[in-house]
């Protein structure tokens, strides 16, 4: 798993868990290499988006989201199961928890 932490606008063919909260076998776009080991390639994005900043105090309101990349991310077809889908799902289940508490702790520094 890739986590990359990125801020602003996402490149590429990308959703987020606001937009979609359930991982289908559809988004995993990419086509795995005949070299790649992996049976599945889940690139998780944490997206960082400042709502507000307060200059006279110093503070930042910021709304934090998981995200995943559908045009770099595969299965392989011999290796789609329930399962396999159940623990990506978990995956960018955390991913999500963790944006969250993120953006909780950078919203309560005031």
């Amino acid at each position: 798993m890739a986590v990359i932490y990125t801020a602003g606008a996402v490149e590429g063919d990308t959703i987020t868990y606001l937009s979609k909260s359930q991982l289908e076998w559809s988004d995993f776009r990419m086509k795995p290499g005949i070299s790649d080991s992996l049976k599945l390639s889940l690139n998780l994005t944490i997206v960082t988006i400042t709502k507000d900043v307060g200059f006279w105090f110093g503070t930042i309101t910021v709304e934090s989201v998981a995200g995943i990349r559908r045009d770099s991310s595969y299965v392989k077809p011999e290796f789609m199961t329930d399962q396999l889908l159940k623990y990506a799902q978990i995956k960018y289940d955390i991913a999500h928890f963790y944006a969250k508490e993120c953006e909780k702790e950078i919203n309560e520094r005031k």
